[in-house]
């Protein structure tokens, strides 16, 4: 059986993705969201779909959460990496500690610890791995420092797994870039001041030209280049 865990499901490209495999047959679905998902309470009858309702910042372990994988039983397994925030945007030296914590909890210590999990419980299992990485992670934008920073370092803890799995056929690794879409860290984006975000008019410029992507065509383009059903 396959298994697709997905993170940040209750909007943007997450809910996306989630509207079109929630409904697939021969697939057990581990949704780990902050918030409800539309038709959650009706979703969670089907024998084939668990969700886990937490903050990722909250997440001290993943113990609990690889628990709830069948090891023994799935045959492949799907991570998307997708749930991440932007925030706190601002000047280095203008941020709480405890943001900068709350980011890199949510960003990347939780994928980190829970690919960790998996590949030390999944001897022989196949495994596709889809990280919704950013051009953030390879360019360096002012009030962006922590967001570049995990999206970076995210990107190189899996390329130095595909390296590491690069004689095992069974492991797929992929780091994708999706570009700007049209979703509500964008609108945070540009609800920015300039001196949080120095180049906030040329995102509001992307809004008012109509050039952001559509999370529906973005979430359709993943799942069939990247055989996650």
């Amino acid at each position: 059986m396959k298994l697709i865990i997905l993170t940040g499901a209750n909007k943007g490209l997450g809910e996306a993705i989630f509207d079109i495999i929630k409904n697939s047959k021969n697939v057990n679905l581990l949704i780990i969201t902050r918030k409800n998902v539309k038709d959650q309470h009706e979703l969670s009858k089907k024998s084939n779909i668990q969700f886990i309702n937490k903050d990722l910042s909250e997440i001290e372990n993943v113990d609990f959460i690889t628990t709830k994988i069948d090891f023994a039983n799935t045959k492949e397994l799907v991570f998307i990496n997708n749930a991440a925030t932007i925030s706190p945007i601002g000047k280095i030296g203008s941020f709480i500690n405890s943001d900068i914590y709350k980011t890199i909890k949510i960003n990347t210590l939780f994928p980190l610890l829970l690919i960790n999990s998996i590949c030390k419980n999944g001897n022989g299992m196949k495994l596709n791995i889809i990280n919704i990485s950013s051009g953030a992670a390879k360019h360096a934008i002012d009030g962006w420092s922590l967001y570049c920073a995990t999206k970076s370092c995210n990107e190189m803890f899996f390329k130095v797994l595909k390296k590491e799995t690069k004689n095992d056929n069974n492991i797929q690794i992929h780091n994708i870039d999706p570009g700007v879409m049209n979703t509500d860290m964008q609108k945070e984006i540009r609800a920015k001041s300039q001196a949080e975000f120095p180049d906030v008019e040329s995102f509001i410029s992307l809004e008012k030209e109509n050039k952001l992507r559509k999370v529906e065509e973005v979430a359709f383009q993943i799942i069939n280049e990247f055989e996650v059903l």
